[in-house]
């Protein structure tokens, strides 16, 4: 008989089985009709004269900005954001980013600080959902503009979403009851990190953190110190020069 591990690895295959075969039963006309969306979204933008800086605003940035912090978002969006903004040519600095997330409710628990995957957001209505609480509760700028030619609040009038009566899952929360009352997004300064740092709260962190600090010139050399079992519990390691730190 196999045992419990090798019988949820059988169901997982199988799981990725059906998927393959969704796939390619859908996978043409799903890819045939994106394009074809595609292109009459692109011949929609030429015939209105619609360019990305039309779009590209700050406002645009800022509710970017707020989804992230709201749905815990990857510490990598602060680097494309600012990398997009500054090709925009819009001012964006990365103290925005922690004075934003500090008015922001987190109210979507997702990996991978969470429970749950984007897969089960989908299922529920997908991140139109969270844009529409963080909306309906004032956190984001409705009136910006969006590929279609439609506002944010224009676009959610079109989707057929359930409502949140209907929602009934435990890694979505309110704005009103969130699972934090601020982002998951902090911007750390000091003398580690001069022009900024950024660190992702997923729990309940406290915000302070006292410890002996380890330095290492790459990642071989923290590694080396992991697995030779030097650490200890309370230890902070430092990374340089990719300015890494792990707690």
């Amino acid at each position: 008989m196999p045992d419990d591990s090798e019988r949820r690895f059988r169901e997982i295959e199988r799981e990725i089985s059906d998927l393959q075969d969704d796939v390619g039963r859908n996978g043409s006309r799903s890819l045939s009709d994106q394009i074809g969306q595609l292109e009459d979204q692109i011949n929609n933008l030429e015939r209105r004269d619609r360019r990305p800086s039309d779009i590209l605003t700050k406002e645009s940035f800022e509710n970017a900005i707020t989804l992230q912090a709201a749905m815990g978002g990857s510490t990598n969006g602060v680097l494309h954001v600012l990398a997009m903004a500054a090709e925009a040519d819009i001012d964006l600095s990365i103290e925005e980013f922690d004075e934003i997330s500090s008015q922001t409710p987190k109210i979507a628990n997702l990996q991978p600080g969470g429970s749950h995957v984007m897969k089960d957001l989908h299922e529920v209505g997908g991140v139109p959902v969270v844009i529409r609480r963080l909306l309906e509760g004032g956190y984001l700028h409705g009136d910006a503009m969006t590929i279609t030619g439609n506002t944010i609040a224009e676009e959610l009038e079109t989707l057929n979403l359930p409502s949140d009566e209907e929602i009934d899952v435990d890694f979505l929360a309110t704005v009103d009851d969130p699972f934090h009352k601020e982002g998951a997004i902090k911007i750390l300064t000091g003398n580690l990190s001069p022009h900024g740092g950024v660190l992702k709260v997923t729990g309940n962190e406290g915000f302070n953190l006292t410890g002996p600090a380890r330095v290492f010139d790459g990642e071989e050399e923290a590694m080396a110190y992991v697995q030779e079992g030097e650490i200890e519990s309370g230890e902070i390691l430092v990374i340089r020069p990719q300015w890494h730190l792990w707690c």
